[in-house]
Formats: C-alpha cells, sequence, structure tokens
C-alpha cells in the first residue's frame, strides 16, 4: 500500500525541525521516491514539508536574483518575509542566481511569490500591451 504524501511529509518535517534530517536521509527519500515511481510528487512534497514547517514559525524562502545581493538587500527581504509571516519565529532565506531576472528580486515563500524583478516588470508591460492597456 503506498505511504500517503501527507504521511511523509509530516515526518520529513519533524526531522527538519528536531535537526535530524540530514543528508543521508535525503537519499534515502530520493530512492524511495523512485522506487516507488513517485518522483512527480517532489513539488508537492517540498510545498508539504514548508507549510509544515510554516506552522511551526519556521519559514523557509527563497529569493532569486541576477546578482549577489548586499547585505541591506537581504535584510530588506527578509523585512518583506516577515511582513508576510509576522508570527515566524524564524525565516531562512536561501539566496540564488537567476541571470534571467536582468535586475531586482523576485521572492517565494510558502504559499506567495512576490516578483520585483525586471524580468517580472516586462513580462507585466508586454501582457499589458498586447490587451491595449497602459496600467494594471
Amino acid at each position: 500500500m503506498k505511504t500517503p504524501r501527507m504521511q511523509i511529509a509530516r515526518v520529513i518535517a519533524a526531522e527538519t525541525l528536531d535537526g535530524s534530517f540530514g543528508s543521508g536521509q535525503v537519499t534515502s527519500l530520493a530512492a524511495y521516491l523512485l522506487d516507488e515511481g513517485r518522483s512527480g510528487e517532489v513539488e508537492s512534497l517540498v510545498r508539504d514539508v514548508q507549510n509544515i514547517r510554516t506552522s511551526h514559525g519556521i519559514v523557509d524562502a527563497v529569493v532569486y536574483s541576477a546578482h549577489p545581493l548586499s547585505v541591506s538587500a537581504m535584510q530588506a527581504v527578509e523585512a518583506e518575509a516577515r511582513r508576510v509571516y509576522p508570527a515566524a519565529r524564524r525565516i531562512i532565506i536561501t539566496p540564488a542566481l537567476d541571470p534571467s531576472l536582468i535586475g531586482g528580486v523576485r521572492l517565494e515563500l510558502p504559499g506567495c511569490r512576490l516578483d520585483l524583478s525586471v524580468a517580472g516588470e516586462l513580462r507585466k508591460f508586454k501582457t499589458l500591451a498586447v490587451q491595449g492597456k497602459d496600467r494594471p
């Protein structure tokens, strides 16, 4: 019988919360998902784990930028994450480079995405231009 995804997510979340989830467990989890033909569930599983961690006051965020961010920019990103999750005990921000953003940042939090990148603004402008509008 297939183990429900939420049950797997609860176990992973519990182990990440107590600090016992290491690289060996990651390898075992990946092998299990591959062996069971469930590799397509990885994104959903990650979302489930993030939501459980968030409910325990730990928010995992990824900030994408075209260039490495300064300390003050990272502080601004954390402040924005705290605005979205004011009850968070801890916010863990993982920076990631994405040159296609051109400039600015895209912040991905559990359940929401804030796109303040140049590429995002250009996409909005293009959409509005195609619709014949000059503003949202």
